[in-house]
């Protein structure tokens, strides 16, 4: 749930219909239903009220609503399930805290493009807030502490890489497509930019097959992209690899194309080189 900066309106996520209700927070009364595709969460609003930001659970977007006509105009892809989210009290930042795997992105709402992203040293996270002058974020981990995040940090330097973008595989295969090629070879680049930098690359599967089959395949998936960093030049000591099997779906299982999006490998900066 979450209210308007304004007071105006009230935005009440409903995982069930796949909707958004808007009630006018004067009147009482509903004034609206926004359809959203998949398992609406959580929800933010910029503070000139132009947009809401709603998260979807299990899966890889957040959807951007048009306040004035109350309709999903944009999605951003966040690469893993989103589930908290926050937004910066001018507007210009949009903040998500996903749970698989543990991860915090910061976007730009000019163009919806994400900026930075960096992996979380803890589980969870559940609920998120911001500070009121943005400088804060406070997350919920799975044990009920809160966490604080200096949104500066979040901010990229001049010389900084985009985001690293997720190495998607076919079914039941680990050998690495062509058309990656160059988000790899992107990586390759960020590393060898940044010497002091450590990544943890995280092996995914999607659910068909044994808990045991699937943890082998994403290591598999891993020590495939590891592999090629290494033979470009990137030394073995600033890659960590894990295989996550299903346990950490971006997308949903239940479907042809969110299985395809599940069976990845995933980047994020290592917590001892994002400080």
């Amino acid at each position: 749930m979450a209210v308007s900066p304004d007071g105006s309106r009230v935005y009440i996520s409903n995982v069930i219909n796949n909707s958004v209700t808007v009630v006018d927070a004067a009147a009482a009364n509903i004034v609206a239903e926004i359809n959203i595709e998949n398992n609406p969460w959580d929800i933010g609003v910029r503070a000139d009220n132009s947009r809401v930001y709603v998260s979807q659970y299990h899966s890889e977007n957040v959807s951007v609503v048009d306040s004035s006509i109350n309709i999903p105009v944009a999605k951003i892809q966040v690469g893993s399930g989103p589930a908290a989210l926050a937004v910066k009290p001018n507007g210009e930042r949009l903040y998500t805290a996903s749970v698989s795997p543990p991860s915090l992105a910061a976007i730009n709402t000019a163009d919806n493009k994400i900026i930075k992203k960096v992996r979380l040293p803890f589980n969870g996270p559940y609920f998120m807030a911001i500070s009121p002058e943005g400088r804060y974020l406070y997350i919920t981990n799975d044990y009920y502490a809160v966490h604080i995040v200096d949104t500066s940090l979040l901010e990229p330097k001049a010389e900084e890489a985009p985001v690293l973008n997720p190495i998607r595989f076919d079914f039941d295969r680990a050998e690495i497509k062509q058309e990656f090629i160059k988000d790899l070879d992107n990586v390759v680049a960020f590393m060898k930019n940044h010497p002091d930098m450590k990544l943890d690359v995280g092996g995914h599967a999607s659910f068909e097959g044994t808990d045991d089959y699937n943890n082998k395949l994403s290591m598999r998936r891993a020590k495939a992209v590891q592999k090629y960093l290494i033979d470009n030049g990137i030394a073995a000591a600033r890659l960590s690899i894990k295989a996550f099997g299903e346990q950490m779906p971006s997308a949903d299982n239940k479907t042809a194309e969110g299985r395809a999006l599940n069976r990845r490998v995933e980047f994020a900066v290592a917590a001892e080189s994002a400080r």
